[in-house]
């Protein structure tokens, strides 16, 4: 089945006529345009991307990821060819939960940030940014503000990150991804930290903007790495 956002930014695909799944996914919908707004006021460009309507596919993930609950699609033949995979195991109970409404915010991010990334398509595709762990903190802090909740705290955090601090300093380069990606689920503490005591939250936009500038040389990745933005 197939089914379009309110706004005609998301073109969304799902295995199943159900009713019940059907009413998930219509609330899955109207999350992915909340979380195309809620990014947009951060000030950031969804202009950069120029093809529309997003893809978005609902189905059961594959071996190694059934406890996944999406994912942010890459692709190398661009920015504007991005899409999202959320995984339709997890549409269970009567209403979409707080999670699944959490990974669509986190993973749409991802896609936003990509726009903001200097390197061309098959190297974004193929290798970690040295913003990586930046990419995953902004992306779990986004998860709070979809809930319109500065209390929440992810369960990628509660597992075992709120310690990033004592294992690492705040910048951390690429390297084993896992790592990395740990380290940037704690970080949104710092990020929800800031903008708990004053900071706006367009900060966190203004962070994203200064990634897009590029580094010299043939590579191209980041001039900037983001504990510099942020100082």
């Amino acid at each position: 089945e197939r089914m379009d956002s309110s706004a005609g930014h998301f073109l969304i695909f799902y295995p199943s006529d159900d009713a019940s799944v059907t009413g998930k996914v219509a609330e899955a919908a109207r999350a992915l345009e909340d979380a195309y707004s809620k990014i947009a006021g951060l000030g950031l460009d969804w202009g950069r991307r120029t093809r529309w309507p997003m893809r978005v596919v609902i189905r059961p993930l594959g071996a190694g990821y059934q406890d996944h609950w999406g994912m942010a699609e890459p692709s190398i033949l661009g920015k504007d060819y991005w899409s999202i995979t959320l995984n339709y195991d997890k549409l269970t109970g009567s209403d979409l939960s707080d999670a699944f409404r959490a990974t669509i915010g986190h993973e749409l991010f991802h896609v936003m940030q990509d726009l903001y990334e200097p390197r061309n398509a098959y190297r974004v595709a193929k290798f970690a940014s040295n913003w990586l762990w930046f990419w995953e903190a902004a992306s779990t802090w986004l998860e709070a503000e979809m809930l319109n909740d500065p209390s929440y705290v992810a369960g990628t955090v509660a597992d075992d990150n709120f310690a990033f601090f004592t294992r690492h300093g705040l910048e951390f380069p690429p390297g084993d991804r896992a790592a990395v990606r740990a380290h940037g689920y704690g970080a949104s503490m710092f990020l929800r930290f800031l903008t708990n005591n004053g900071a706006p939250p367009t900060a966190i936009g203004e962070v994203i903007k200064k990634a897009s500038t590029p580094a010299p040389g043939v590579l191209g990745g980041s001039y900037y790495s983001p504990v510099e933005v942020m100082n």
